[in-house]
């Protein structure tokens, strides 16, 4: 199992360089100026035997909004929302001490890390 995880390491670690190195080349292509690059282009090898496809990647650049200090927009650039949302900690709290709970159940899942 070790070995298999080891494995699997590596080659998620190998995988995130690649992209690393990838999304670097990219942006100095693209500089200020450039709105799309159409190199360079993968082949993607789909499970099951099913032959190779060749895809393009697209950089875009676009623009978007940046708020560094909410309090200080004016009013009328502000919405008001209001929401509830489970407090899931408090849940799993009392699902864990054995309360019945309705609409909600406690799961387990495993989770991994790459160090």
């Amino acid at each position: 199992m070790a070995e298999i995880a080891d494995t699997m390491r590596s080659a998620l670690r190998e995988l995130a360089q690649a992209d690393a190195r990838l999304y670097r080349g990219l942006a100095e292509e693209l500089g200020d100026g450039a709105t799309a690059v159409e190199e360079p282009r993968a082949l993607i090898q789909p499970e099951g035997g099913a032959p190779a496809t060749e895809a393009q990647l697209l950089a875009l650049k676009n623009d978007a909004v940046e708020i560094d200090d909410e309090e200080s927009l004016p009013s009328e650039w502000l919405t008001l929302k209001t929401t509830s949302q489970p407090d899931k900690a408090a849940i799993k709290e009392a699902l864990k001490a054995g309360t019945e709970t309705t609409g909600a159940q406690l799961i387990s899942r495993r989770s991994w890390r790459i160090h």
